[in-house]
């Protein structure tokens, strides 16, 4: 599951957190619908179906 911009493991730490897109691009200083592009295409490299699984598998994969 790699990241190739800048604050994608925040942002994966965010999202597998509960938190929102919107204060997600707040936090790392990017746009909703970029944050919500790059958390669909982690959760697709992941083979997940929802952050759920794509923090499961971010775990399993020592990413967080």
């Amino acid at each position: 599951m790699p990241t190739r911009w800048p604050g994608g493991r925040a942002a994966i730490f965010f999202a597998v957190a509960g938190i929102a897109d919107k204060a997600i691009a707040s936090q790392t200083g990017l746009s909703r619908r970029t944050i919500k592009r790059h958390i669909q295409r982690m959760t697709t490299l992941a083979g997940a179906t929802a952050r759920m699984r794509l923090a499961w598998q971010a775990a399993r994969r020592d990413r967080l």
